[in-house]
Formats: structure tokens, C-alpha cells, sequence
């Protein structure tokens, strides 16, 4: 940087002015170098001050403290002299704010919304490169490279595609556990069909005319054998009694050997019959109704095995959909204009091949820094928390402010006021002295 730039020409916080913000009231405090200390002890205010000068920038977020205003000391006002132009944010008794951005060489507002403007010249990434080294975690650091490279608009996109895929597999994955619980305790898949009661009924009904024609035969072969026995005896005494009567004798005779012939007959149908099916037949309707359940169970099942495979081929589908969107994200992230030695490789940032939680605090944080830098901000204004680094980390923060003339808000934990730093005791300032 030039020695020759002056104030009104850089982007740079030089002084500040904060009055009932959150108990804090404060008289105008001026920056005289790169770095301004805030201490004191726990609960003094140092976060709160902070805290008010992002107010200014930003007004009321999420981090916004409530009820930051006390109404009986008047509005909530905050001044920030960034150099090339002055913002003054007014707390309105409404709850409304006045936001005000005037152009340090005109003395003019600044043209369009003043938010607008303040958005141009600030990042929150460069604003907090300990929280983007240290405290997010590997979803929000990538997420904040979608937005410094300029890929968040196309990466939303992709989120919302992939948003859409996941919830159908969501609903998909809900089916497979259900049709899975319905399958649970039904049969295995077998060949087993329904009957019909009116065929076994008609089976029955043959069996059973079967069966009584072979009874008939049975008990006329018992009658003919009967009758066979009563003629030979009848034949005897014929014989005996008179030979007139051998006429008759001969007509027996063929009547035994024609029922014999008879019998020779019918004994080899009843020999040759099935078994009898009447029994089993009879079984079989007793239990119809629960063979019948059984096969309608195993339909089941073969039906919701059927829908089950096909649910899963349809969650995979949608998972490889899934895991393609991730990787045309990471894709898109690698094409961008990255710093020397950064790579995403499985969805995690890397540094120099290795990854960024295996690097040093002072390593992250000044790639951090540098990742910031591809937003091309022009408020040169960074928050860090001091007490947590080391003193390598320490050096690399204010070398980097000091090459690059950045003002460093740094919070830092001290029980009684040093030379060089801004102290608070209660929200009041003990001393306005910066290095």
C-alpha cells in the first residue's frame, strides 16, 4: 500500500463511535494503527462492542443481542469512520432503524440503498477468519467457498435438486421399511394355490360312488357265495334223491360256474380299485379355509417382495442421483479460482495435499485470510479472538493486517487496563489507547 494514501481514499476502519448499545456507551475512539485491542474482564462489554460495531455494519441480525437500546438513555446510535465514507445507524423509538452512508470527499449520501453499498464492501469471511480456521466445521467452510468463488447461486441450485431427490428417496426408503415389516412372518415364496370347494366337493362325490360300487360288488360277492354254498348242498341232496331231477342238477351246476366266472370278476375289480380318496378328500375341506389363508399369504408376499426390490433399485438410483450432485458441486469448486495449495478432494478441504485440521492453527488462519481475499472486499476490517492463539498465530494475524492495512477488532481477556489497549469495566471505557 501506498504511504501517500490517505483516510478519505482506503476502506478502512479508523475510528468508531457507539452510544446505548446493549449498556454500552462510548465517546468517539480513535484507530492509530492496524491493530485495536478490546479488554477486560469477563462481562465487560468487549463482545458487546464488538458486537455494536457490526451493528453498524449489518444492523440487527441473529447476533444481535436483545434489546440492545435503553430507551430511558435514548436511541441506539452507532458511528463508523471507515475512511472513504461514514456510516451512522440510528435506532429508531419505533423499533425502525435510520441508516445513513455519506461519502467522506463529497460529503454526500452515498447513491442507491445504503445497506446496499455497505453489503459491496464487506465480507463476513474476512470479518472472522479465526471462526472460519477454528470454529466452523468442514460444511460451513465449503459452503463459504461457494460464496467467495462466486459458485453459490449454481450450488443452490444443486442443493435444491438434490433436495428434491433426497426427500423421494426419503419417502422411498419409508416404503422398503414398510413393505419390509409386512414381509416379516409371512411364508416363504412355495407353489401352493387355492381350491375350490366345489371341485373337492365333486371330487368327493366320485370318490364316494366309487367307494358304494365297490361295496355292491363286495357284498354281491358275499350273497353269491352264500348262494354257491346253499346249491352245492341243494345239489347233494339232488343228487342223492332222484335222477329225474338231473336236469335241474345240470342247470345248477352252470349257475355255479356262471357265478363263479362272476366272482373270479368282480374280485379283481375290487383288487384293482384305487385306495379309497373319501379320508383325505374329507381332510382336505375340513381345512380349506386355512390352506386357502396360507396361499393367499404367500401371494402376499411374493407381491410385496416383488415392490420391496423394486423401492430399492429405486433408493439406489436416487442416492447415486445423490452422490452425482455432490461430486458436480465439488467439480464446480475445484474450476474455480482458488489460493495456491487449496484443493477439495472427498468433499474436504485440503491444504497442500493435506487436510485442514491436520495444518496449524497459524497455517489455517492465514489461509483463511487468503480465501477471503478472493471476495475482493474493500472494508479492511477483521474480528479475532486473541486469548485462543498461539503466538505464531499471533504474528501471522498482524503481519497479514499490517501488509495488507486491515483494522483487527481483538477481543482479549485482561484484569486490569494495558498500555496499547482499549479497557472495560461495565460497558465503560477506561482507556482509548491502540497500538
Amino acid at each position: 500500500m501506498s504511504d501517500e494514501t490517505t483516510d478519505t481514499e482506503r476502506v478502512k476502519l479508523v475510528s468508531f463511535k457507539v452510544v446505548n448499545y446493549a449498556g454500552i456507551v462510548l465517546e468517539e475512539v480513535a484507530i492509530d494503527g492496524n491493530m485495536c485491542f478490546i479488554s477486560g474482564k469477563n462481562g465487560s462489554g468487549k463482545t458487546r462492542m464488538i458486537s455494536a460495531v457490526m451493528y453498524g455494519l449489518e444492523g440487527e441480525t441473529k447476533h444481535t443481542p436483545p434489546n440492545i437500546d435503553d430507551k430511558s438513555k435514548g436511541p441506539t446510535t452507532v458511528w463508523l469512520d471507515c475512511g472513504r465514507f461514514t456510516i451512522f445507524r440510528k435506532k429508531l423509538e419505533s423499533g425502525n432503524q435510520s441508516l445513513i452512508v455519506k461519502d467522506s470527499l463529497t460529503g454526500k449520501n452515498v447513491p442507491g440503498a445504503p445497506q446496499g453499498y455497505i453489503n459491496k464492501m464487506k465480507s463476513s469471511v474476512v470479518m472472522a477468519p479465526v471462526d472460519f480456521a477454528e470454529v466452523y466445521n468442514n460444511e460451513k467452510r465449503i459452503g463459504v467457498l461457494y460464496e467467495v468463488t462466486g459458485i453459490k447461486s449454481q450450488v443452490e441450485k444443486m442443493d435444491k435438486d438434490e433436495k428434491v431427490i433426497f426427500d423421494a428417496r426419503t419417502e422411498v426408503n419409508r416404503k422398503v421399511v414398510s413393505l419390509t415389516n409386512r414381509i416379516e412372518g409371512l411364508p416363504a415364496d412355495q407353489q401352493i394355490k387355492r381350491q375350490s370347494t366345489t371341485e373337492l366337493f365333486g371330487r368327493l362325490k366320485d370318490a364316494q360312488a366309487a367307494d358304494k360300487t365297490i361295496d355292491e360288488f363286495s357284498n354281491q360277492i358275499k350273497t353269491n357265495s352264500r348262494t354257491t354254498e346253499t346249491n352245492r348242498t341243494r345239489l347233494i341232496d339232488i343228487t342223492n334223491k332222484v335222477v329225474q331231477l338231473e336236469k335241474d342238477r345240470e342247470m345248477l351246476i352252470a349257475s355255479i360256474d356262471d357265478l363263479a366266472e362272476k366272482n373270479i370278476h368282480l374280485s379283481k375289480m375290487v383288487d384293482d380299485a384305487p385306495p379309497s380318496e373319501v379320508e383325505a378328500i374329507e381332510s382336505e375341506i375340513n381345512n380349506i379355509d386355512e390352506h386357502n389363508k396360507q396361499a393367499d399369504l404367500v401371494e402376499e408376499a411374493r407381491t410385496l417382495r416383488i415392490e420391496l426390490a423394486t423401492e430399492n433399485e429405486d433408493s439406489q438410483k436416487k442416492t447415486g442421483e445423490i452422490d452425482d450432485i455432490k461430486a458436480e458441486k465439488v467439480a464446480l469448486l475445484k474450476s474455480t479460482n482458488l489460493p495456491d495449495g487449496i484443493s477439495i478432494e472427498n468433499g474436504e478441504i485440503m491444504v497442500n495435499d493435506r487436510p485442514w485440521d491436520s495444518q496449524s492453527t497459524a497455517e489455517r488462519i492465514l489461509m483463511a485470510m487468503r480465501i477471503g481475499n478472493l471476495l475482493k472486499h474493500e472494508i479492511r476490517l477483521m474480528m479475532v479472538g486473541w486469548d485462543n492463539l498461539d503466538s505464531e498465530s499471533r504474528k501471522v494475524v498482524a503481519d497479514y493486517a499490517t501488509e495488507h492495512d486491515y483494522t483487527m477488532l481483538v477481543e482479549t481477556v485482561a484484569n486490569e487496563p494495558q498500555d496499547g489497549m482499549i479497557y472495560l469495566e461495565d460497558g465503560k471505557i477506561q482507556g482509548a489507547e491502540t497500538s
